[in-house]
């Protein structure tokens, strides 16, 4: 888990070689708006995926860092696994 590093490129290449039915898998949100949507702390998002918890995508072009997304599908998972009170 943790973070997978992507060129942009490869990132949006991933992206429309995945089938419709499992984007969820590869397309989310930031770390804000998945913080939000667990109700948590975007450094605890950041915290998670550090501690090998939660999945998500580096995203950098040319060299440089331009997004973090955490698939839809790790969001839903991490809730079941990590968060059993939140609904």
């Amino acid at each position: 888990m943790g973070y997978t590093r992507l060129t942009m490129e490869q990132y949006s290449e991933l992206l429309l070689s995945t089938p419709e039915d499992k984007r969820s898998e590869v397309n989310g949100q930031s770390p804000g708006g998945v913080a939000g949507r667990l109700g948590i702390t975007r450094q605890a998002v950041h915290d998670a995926i550090k501690r090998d918890t939660l999945q998500g995508y580096y995203i950098t072009r040319n060299g440089r860092m331009v997004a973090i997304i955490i698939p839809d599908a790790e969001v839903a998972r991490y809730r079941r696994e990590h968060l059993k009170k939140a609904s």
